[in-house]
């Protein structure tokens, strides 16, 4: 893949997006679609913090290639399964030495399998099929044990969020997806992937992962030359009616256009309170990611309710650290986009992949906030970036 000199899908788009998203915001307060106005307070956190993400973009470029020591990706390694074991014990509950033993193996055979692919430098060939076929597999395995599609029955969505068939389904799926995409020869069999794609997860009923494969396979063909501007383009328009045409279908009080205009509305105000609640120095403390689904935290925070309540990029962070969080969320969130998309030129195959995932999922968070379960592609990259610069 070529980085492009007008980079339609760099970093900046992250930002960009988060400004419509505002934008809309605030049309919903002035149309009075929101039951209550939000503060200041919310608007000033995120036009604080704003910079840090340009910066983190600069020191991308000043390290970008840079040697590292050697045991820099072991530790990361290591450190990363220490986090995932609390997390899996707090979203899943199997059982700490459960989640010990599973975070420890899926760490040990991420890096095994980074560093094959590093030394190797070889396509991957059947591989990403590998993990399509075994994420569909346990999608399937969801639908029985939940009992029902979700696009049909509307109250099992809320039943997958902590389901462990669905936690690896989807991770499994779209790494096979994300594998997938740089061997995909024409535009042809690029749409026909993402179609496939977005037709498995629109009955899944969850915007987020249909979403993240909309824009990872834009992102994808858009840099591999196999989608025009005008393509890309079609395809954020695409995206944008999925978007509304789902929040219809569970929300049919309003028109489609009223229900986003709603939705950025509401989920601004429950930023702004999180905000007011956590001021300079956070609520949790770094504890949130092990408290299970983020959202649910927000609902129960807010309302009292074991409820999923979106609360944009910056939520989760805010809530963990305040605004000092906030600051250092969107300079690390920055940092690792832009040495992806640095990535894209790379001699070293491992590292092509990743960024049009990482974008996808950049952009998603702008209205739902980060989830610790996809942290994993950041935390995969960034391992593979540490395993390439490393010292031999």
């Amino acid at each position: 893949m070529k980085a492009k000199k007008f980079d339609l899908m760099g970093p900046v788009l992250v930002p960009a997006l988060y400004a419509v998203f505002l934008l809309l915001a605030g049309i919903s307060f002035l149309l009075g679609l929101t039951p209550t106005k939000p503060s200041l307070l919310g608007f000033l956190f995120i036009l604080i913090s704003t910079p840090f993400y340009f910066a983190g973009m600069k020191a991308a470029n000043k390290v970008y290639g840079k040697k590292v020591a050697l045991l820099t990706p072991k530790l990361l390694i290591l450190l990363s399964v220490i986090f995932y074991t609390f997390v899996v014990q707090g979203v899943f509950h199997p059982g700490l030495p459960v989640s010990a033993l599973f975070a420890g193996l899926a760490g040990l055979l991420t890096y095994y399998l980074l560093s094959k692919w590093k030394t190797s430098n070889k396509s991957l060939d059947r591989i990403p099929y590998y993990f399509l076929l075994s994420g569909i597999a346990f999608i399937l395995l969801t639908i029985y044990d939940v009992g029902a599609i979700p696009l049909f029955e509307g109250a099992v969505r809320y039943a997958l969020l902590d389901n462990v068939y669905w936690g690896l389904g989807y991770v499994l799926y779209f790494i096979g997806y994300m594998l997938l995409l740089p061997q995909i020869k024409t535009g042809k069999s690029l749409f026909a992937l993402i179609f496939v794609s977005s037709l498995l997860f629109i009955l899944m009923a969850f915007r987020t992962e249909l979403l993240v494969i909309l824009i990872a396979g834009i992102a994808s063909g858009y840099y591999r030359q196999k989608l025009s501007l005008k393509s890309v383009l079609a395809g954020f328009a695409s995206a944008l009616a999925l978007i509304i045409i789902l929040g219809y279908i569970f929300m049919p009080l309003l028109s489609p256009v009223e229900i986003l205009l709603y939705r950025a509305g509401t989920t601004y105000v429950v930023f702004d309170e999180i905000a007011q609640e956590s001021g300079l120095g956070g609520i949790e403390h770094g504890a949130l990611s092990f408290k299970g689904d983020p959202r649910f935290y927000v609902g129960k925070m807010l309302l009292g309710l074991h409820r999923n309540i979106t609360s944009t990029l910056l939520g989760p962070p805010v809530i963990d650290f305040g605004l000092a969080g906030a600051a250092v969320f969107m300079f690390l969130l920055a940092f690792i986009l832009q040495l992806s998309r640095k990535s894209i030129a790379s001699k070293s195959l491992v590292l092509q992949p990743f960024y049009p995932i990482l974008l996808a999922y950049s952009v998603v968070w702008i209205e739902t906030g980060l989830d610790q379960l996809d942290l994993v592609f950041f935390v995969a990259f960034f391992t593979a970036y540490l395993l390439v610069t490393s010292k031999k």
